[in-house]
C-alpha cells in the first residue's frame, strides 16, 4: 500500500535511484536475507534482535532505522525497541499513543505493508502526529510499516525508515512483510510467553475471588495503578524498559497470591487482627513466593531465562518499606526490588481509598495526605513522585472501576 502517489514520477525515480546506489539494492538477493534471518541467535532480548536485524535489512534496502511497537490491552500502541543509524534519537522506546488516534488501524486492517514516501508531506497534509514529528526530527523522511500478525490478530508493527524521501518500492514493502512473517514468532517469544504466564496467574486471582470478592476487585484496580506508575517512570526518563512496564501490568495481580493459603477467618475478619493472626497474615508473602517458584520450575525445563523475575520481585517486595521496617526481610532503600516499590505505592493507595469490612474508604485528599507523610519512610520518594505525576490517570481508573465521580 503506497499512499504517496502525487509527486511526479521523475522525482520518485531520482530519489529511488540514489537509494539504490547507496544501499546496493538489486545487487543482493532476497534468499540471502531470509537465510540471514535464520542465522539470528534464538531467544535473547528484543533489543539485540533488532540490532542484528538492521544490517541484514540495510544490505537489501534503504534502512536507517528499524523499530518495533506493540499494542497494549487498553488500545495504545507502545514503541518497544529500535535501532537507529541516525545521530539523534527522539522517538524512544516507551513512547505511546492511542491507536485510534493514529493511522495505524488502516495498516492493521489492510493486512499489508504501507509505504509513506514523504513523511513531512504526510504529517502536513494527511495526519499530524507527535510520533511522525519526532521521526522527522531524527532526519527520517520515508518509511515502511508492516503489521505483525499472530493467529490472525494484529499485535504490533515493524517499522523501517530511511533518511531519503521516496526511498521505497512495492517490492521493498513485500520484503519487509516477509521479514515480519519470518520473525514474528521470535518477536513475540518472550512477549506472548509472559502473557500466557500472566493469564495463568489470573487463575489464581479467580481463586482469590472465591474467597473474597473485594480482594479480586482490589487486584484489578491496583494492577492498573501499578501499570500507570511504571508507565510514568518510563516516560519520565527512569531507566526502565517497555517490557518491564508490561510485566508490571501482567504480574502485579499476583502480589498477594499467597493469601489463598490464609484461613478465611483471618482474611475476612471484620476487626483488627491479634498478634498471632497478624503473623499468619504476614506469611502470605512466603506462601506467594512458593507459588511463583513452583510456576518457574514448571517452565524452566522448556524455556530459558528468568521469566517470572518481575513476578517474584513483586510478591517478595511489596510489603517492604523504604526505611527498612517492612516485612518479610526488612530490606531498605534500593535493596527493595523496583517492582516491589512500585506495587507498594499502588497497593496502599487502593487500600486507603476503598471501603473494607473493618474500615470506611478515605476521601482522595485524606488518602494523599496520609501517603505523603510516608514519602521517604514507607515509599521510595522517586516512585511516589511518579505516582503523583500519574494521579490524573489513576483517578480516572478509580472512578471507572469504583463507579463513582467522587473518590
Amino acid at each position: 500500500m503506497n499512499i504517496d502517489r502525487d509527486p511526479p514520477p521523475l522525482v520518485r525515480w531520482w530519489h529511488r535511484l540514489a537509494c539504490d546506489l547507496r544501499s546496493g539494492r538489486g545487487c543482493r538477493r532476497k534468499p540471502d536475507l531470509l537465510r540471514g534471518l535464520e542465522n539470528l541467535a534464538p531467544g535473547g532480548a528484543l533489543e539485540d534482535l533488532i540490532s542484528a536485524l538492521h544490517p541484514l535489512l540495510a544490505a537489501h534496502l534503504p534502512c536507517d532505522r528499524v523499530a518495533l511497537a506493540f499494542l497494549d490491552p487498553f488500545g495504545n500502541v507502545i514503541a518497544e525497541s529500535a535501532f537507529s543509524a541516525m545521530p539523534r534519537v527522539h522517538l524512544d522506546p516507551g513512547f505511546s499513543a492511542v491507536l485510534s488516534e493514529t493511522t495505524l488501524p488502516q495498516v492493521a486492517e489492510g493486512g499489508e505493508a504501507r509505504i509513506i514516501g514523504d513523511l513531512a508531506r504526510h504529517h502536513d497534509r494527511v495526519h499530524r502526529s507527535r510520533a511522525t514529528r519526532l521521526i522527522l526530527q531524527e532526519g527520517l523522511l520515508s518509511s515502511i510499516t508492516a503489521p505483525l500478525y499472530i493467529q490472525g490478530r494484529c499485535l504490533g508493527f515493524l517499522f523501517v525508515s530511511s533518511r531519503e524521501p521516496y526511498a521505497y518500492r512495492d517490492r521493498d514493502a513485500q520484503l519487509v512483510m516477509d521479514v515480519a512473517a519470518r520473525l514474528r514468532e521470535r518477536f513475540y517469544y518472550s512477549y506472548l510467553l509472559q502473557q500466557v504466564l500472566a493469564q495463568s496467574a489470573e487463575g489464581f486471582v479467580a481463586l482469590a475471588q472465591k474467597k473474597d470478592n473485594e480482594t479480586s476487585e482490589h487486584i484489578i484496580r491496583m494492577s492498573r495503578y501499578s501499570y500507570l506508575i511504571a508507565k510514568q517512570l518510563l516516560s519520565g526518563g527512569y531507566p526502565v524498559t517497555p517490557k518491564f512496564v508490561r510485566e508490571i501490568l501482567w504480574f502485579s495481580p499476583m502480589h498477594d497470591i499467597g493469601k489463598i493459603a490464609i484461613p478465611d477467618a483471618i482474611l475476612t475478619k471484620p476487626g483488627a487482627l491479634d498478634e498471632t493472626e497478624w503473623e499468619i497474615m504476614k506469611s502470605h508473602v512466603e506462601e506467594g513466593e512458593s507459588v511463583v517458584e513452583a510456576m518457574n520450575r514448571s517452565i524452566s525445563a522448556s524455556f530459558s531465562g528468568d521469566l517470572l523475575k518481575t513476578a517474584r520481585e513483586i510478591v517478595a517486595g511489596h510489603h517492604e518499606r523504604w526505611d527498612g521496617r517492612g516485612y518479610p526481610r526488612g530490606l531498605a532503600g534500593e535493596d527493595i526490588p523496583l517492582a516491589g516499590r512500585i506495587v507498594a505505592v499502588a497497593d496502599v493507595f487502593d487500600a486507603l481509598t476503598t471501603a473494607r469490612p473493618y474500615k470506611k474508604a478515605f476521601p482522595l485528599d485524606a488518602a494523599l495526605e496520609m501517603m505523603s507523610r510516608e514519602e521517604g519512610a514507607q515509599f521510595d520518594p522517586r516512585i511516589f513522585a511518579a505516582f503523583l505525576e500519574a494521579l490524573p490517570a489513576i483517578t480516572e481508573v478509580y472512578r471507572e472501576l469504583q463507579g463513582t465521580d467522587d473518590p
